[in-house]
């Protein structure tokens, strides 16, 4: 999530419990960046 973060993506959304791994449940977050903020980091 830090490496995401780093290059810009915002964080948009969290689905709880939503990804079942080794009887076990994640969170999975959603990220996301609009063009404009992505051309104004990288170029």
């Amino acid at each position: 999530m830090r490496l995401l973060e780093k290059t810009g993506m915002k964080r948009e959304g969290m689905h709880r419990k939503i990804l079942p791994v080794g009887g076990k449940w994640f969170d999975n977050y959603s990220y996301a960046i609009l063009e404009d903020d992505f051309l104004k980091e990288n170029f």
